[in-house]
């Protein structure tokens, strides 16, 4: 019985056959460093996109609407089928969905109000993680690789999702994959030895910092950046708040963010405790907090009053050529 590798050990349900299709879908890379990982003696299972379209098919043949649930066995994969595709970073058959087949990049989980986005930043290192997979002795460079495909497909077809906040805990993707970072961070700490989770949360974290940064005077304003990174979750902190507490990781990441803005205005910010960002980074990693101060002299500070975090705006104008070529 085949199941996928976010099944627990003792999993014994019977997967829909879309399902099991989708889990033989097998990402390819050209990157020298993973040849061996990905070549046909190691991959067994293939690439096999007919199986996975055939079965599509076949379950919309059935009466099944896109915007649906799985009819899936299990609780945990009762979700709709984009989602499935880009939790588990299968990026072809996320590119068909969206591309070929028309299905929405803002539809929502029906249980938690999830976009596939959320559950890309959740699961996938996971699902990349596993045994199952054959893709355990993936490098980090690859599994950044595989979420940055996915992430991007979904990005430019809606823009939206990067400030879109889920029914749990009223989070953004920032929100999640920043404490996915914290947790990786101190579970290094506690261990002492580097730890390959932590390499692809400060990976990742980064290079969707880029995506967003990158629809600056396309489809996104400046404001409307600084706004999706302003929003405050349930327990009332932005992203940023979070990402201070992961110590040195943390402060690389915010260095980033604060060069490549060329303002620290975001790091003034405060949460519901009323704790700028700045002032988490001081408490976690002492000393380090002046070198995110940016001098902008001659240029107006934007008033923080500016980003509530409540809404972004919705902008209408389409761009392409987003997604590298492989």
């Amino acid at each position: 019985m085949f199941h996928t590798p976010l099944c627990p050990k003792d999993c014994e349900i019977r997967h829909h056959d879309v399902i099991t299709s989708l889990q033989a879908l097998t990402p390819r890379f050209s990157s020298a460093m993973n040849a061996a990982i990905f070549s046909p003696s190691r991959v067994t299972r293939g690439n096999n996109k007919d199986d996975f379209k055939k079965q599509v098919h076949k379950l919309l043949a059935t009466g099944w609407k896109k915007d649906k649930n799985v009819p899936e066995n299990s609780k945990d994969f009762q979700l709709p089928l984009l989602h499935l595709a880009s939790m588990f970073g299968k990026y072809e058959a996320v590119d068909w969905l969206l591309n070929e087949e028309n299905f929405d990049a803002a539809l929502r989980s029906s249980s938690s109000n999830e976009t596939a986005l959320h559950l890309v930043v959740r699961h996938l290192y996971k699902a990349l993680l596993s045994e199952s997979t054959r893709l355990e002795n993936m490098s980090i460079s690859a599994k950044v690789s595989n979420f940055e495909k996915v992430v991007s497909l979904l990005i430019v077809k809606e823009v939206s999702l990067f400030w879109a906040k889920d029914g749990l805990n009223k989070e953004t993707p920032f929100h999640i994959l920043a404490k996915h970072l914290l947790a990786a961070n101190s579970a290094e700490a506690d261990s002492g030895i580097e730890d390959q989770c932590l390499a692809f949360y400060s990976k990742s974290f980064n290079m969707i910092l880029k995506l967003l940064l990158a629809e600056e005077d396309g489809r996104l304003s400046r404001k409307d950046i600084m706004q999706a990174l302003s929003i405050r979750n349930g327990d009332g902190d932005t992203p940023l708040h979070i990402v201070a507490k992961a110590t040195k990781h943390g402060y690389q990441v915010l260095k980033f963010l604060v060069k490549s803005l060329g303002s620290s205005d975001l790091l003034k910010l405060k949460n519901e405790k009323s704790l700028t960002v700045l002032n988490i980074v001081n408490e976690c990693y002492p000393g380090h907090e002046k070198d995110l101060i940016v001098e902008e002299e001659g240029r107006k500070q934007l008033d923080p009053a500016d980003f509530p975090g409540s809404k972004c705006c919705k902008i209408l104008f389409i761009i392409s050529g987003l997604i590298q070529t492989y």
